[in-house]
C-alpha cells in the first residue's frame, strides 16, 4: 500500500500515473516539494520526506525540498529527505540520504549515505574502503 501525505501536485516533473507509485509502495510527503527528473527510476518501498519536526519546538514543522535530477536511479527500501541528487546518481538499496546534495555520477550507500563510487568514462571507480571488498558492475 502507498501513501501520499499533502496534494500531489507539489510533485515537480512527475510524469508517471499514481498507480506507478501504489504499484512499487512508495511513501510520498508531498507537504514540501518533491522534483522529479521524468527520466527518475524507482525501486520498491521507498520514502520521500518533505517535512520533520524543528528540535527545539516540536509544534513546528520543517519543509525541505527533495530534488532528483536526470537518469538518476534510486534503490529499493530507501528514504530520503531535505536532499538534491544530481544527474545520474545512483542510491543503492536501503541507503538513508539526508540534508545532503548528492554529485552528479556517483553511486552512494549507507547510513548516513557515503560515496562509494564514481562513474567515469561510462565504468564504475569504487572507492578504496579498507575492509571492505567491492564488485564490478
Amino acid at each position: 500500500m502507498h501513501q501520499v501525505l499533502g496534494t500531489p501536485p507539489r510533485i515537480k516533473g512527475l510524469n508517471k500515473p499514481m498507480n506507478y507509485f501504489k504499484d512499487r509502495n512508495i511513501f510520498l510527503d508531498c507537504r514540501g516539494d518533491i522534483i522529479l527528473h521524468p527520466t527518475v527510476m524507482l525501486g520498491y518501498n521507498i520514502s520521500i520526506f518533505t517535512m520533520s519536526h524543528n528540535p527545539h519546538d516540536f509544534g513546528l514543522c520543517t519543509y525541505r525540498k527533495v530534488k532528483i535530477e536526470r537518469n538518476v536511479f534510486i534503490g529499493s527500501h530507501s528514504i530520503l529527505y531535505s536532499c538534491t541528487i544530481g544527474d545520474g546518481a545512483v542510491v543503492a538499496i536501503g541507503t538513508v540520504v539526508r540534508s545532503i546534495n548528492i554529485p552528479p555520477n556517483v553511486m552512494i550507500a549507507g547510513n548516513p549515505c557515503e560515496i562509494i563510487a564514481t562513474r567515469c568514462n561510462g565504468k564504475w571507480e569504487y572507492a578504496e574502503v579498507p575492509g571492505r571488498t567491492l564488485g564490478v558492475l
